[in-house]
């Protein structure tokens, strides 16, 4: 009778870890395709793409006609980019919560531990990451290939590189990562119902396992 008490709580346990993992990944994804992902998708109306709308203004200012062709590709280059370093970022978030798993794995708690002040420091770290990241690709795919685009002297070219990056820092970022911030907390709330449920099942039927001795 021990021995089959012992295997069954053994086999729970593992079934309640692994339910767990799956909720983290599926959150993750979630908020990684559904959430994150469409902050760098070619908006359905041009208008609504704040780079590109950036572009055309500074264009009209300066009454010249940007190269089209290298314009789009320049856009398409980095929200590529941005998509496949947003996949990135959403498998530090599952590294990390895994991570908090290892003291109900070892025996050290009765259940799963994942607090909101938890969730606070790792969504620190992703945010910091996003960040990083706009600033990097904007850089390096927009700001270093202005020349291609503006077809202007290089004094005026300086100009509009300081424009943009001002841009890029106080307008752009911030709308991505604010409208980030909100994604990430309700995800986050998702996630954190989704683990308590798991957790009152587990101990409610942990509780009560005599009742399938």
């Amino acid at each position: 009778m021990m021995e089959h008490t012992i295997a069954f709580e053994q086999a729970h346990k593992e079934n309640y870890l692994q339910a767990v993992k799956e909720l983290i990944e599926n959150n993750t994804t979630a908020l990684i395709q559904d959430d994150i992902m469409p902050l760098f998708n070619k908006p359905p109306l041009d208008s609504m793409d704040l780079i590109r709308s950036k572009f055309l203004s500074l264009a009209k200012e300066q009454k010249i006609v940007i190269d089209s062709q290298t314009f789009n590709q320049l856009l398409e280059t980095y929200q590529q980019e941005m998509q496949e370093a947003m996949q990135k970022i959403g498998k530090i978030r599952v590294d990390n919560l895994f991570g908090l798993l290892k003291s109900f794995e070892e025996d050290k708690e009765e259940s799963i531990k994942i607090l909101k002040k938890d969730l606070i420091q790792i969504d620190k770290r992703l945010q910091k990451e996003v960040k990083q990241t706009l600033e990097e690709k904007s850089t390096t795919i927009l700001l270093h290939n202005l020349a291609s685009v503006f077809p202007i002297k290089e004094e005026a070219l300086g100009a509009l590189e300081k424009q943009m990056k001002e841009f890029i820092k106080k307008k752009y970022c911030k709308q991505i990562l604010e409208s980030l911030d909100i994604k990430i907390l309700v995800k986050d709330t998702t996630f954190l119902n989704g683990l308590k449920e798991q957790t009152n099942r587990y101990l409610f039927t942990l509780e009560n396992s005599h009742l399938f001795d």
